[in-house]
């Protein structure tokens, strides 16, 4: 992920996890940050809860680049669901870490895995 200006939509294309099997969406912070606001005004309560995380540091030669696997269960007034969230994030600049992947998915896939930094190919564009 050495080309930051580059489609993060290529990244998925890139990764071992195969187009079938992904649906790329992509929001602004504005949006996402919209969303949730939304989220939280229409429901009476949120409960999240979190469980075995894992953080692995991502193979890239420079910067700060980390993935996070957690097991989430999420109720609200609302809705509720168990999956697997991921989250790739970059605190090369420590006053504007960003969030380069965020995945949720309902269960492990069929080898016990879930999604995860060793899914995507950090030399391409380079």
């Amino acid at each position: 992920m050495k080309d930051t200006d580059r489609d993060l939509s290529d990244n998925w294309k890139d990764s071992n996890l195969g187009s079938e099997k992904v649906q790329f969406v992509r929001k602004s912070k504005g949006e996402y940050v919209r969303d949730l606001e939304n989220c939280f005004r229409s429901n009476e309560f949120i409960n999240i809860q979190f469980d075995d995380s894992e953080v692995v540091k991502a193979p890239v030669d420079s910067g700060r680049v980390y993935g996070i696997q957690l097991a989430q269960t999420y109720s609200s007034s609302s809705y509720a669901d168990k999956g697997y969230l991921f989250l790739m994030f970059d605190l090369t600049d420590k006053d504007k870490p960003q969030i380069h992947v965020r995945s949720w998915q309902p269960r492990k896939f069929e080898d016990g895995r879930i999604i995860g930094v060793e899914n995507f190919d950090f030399d391409s564009g380079s």
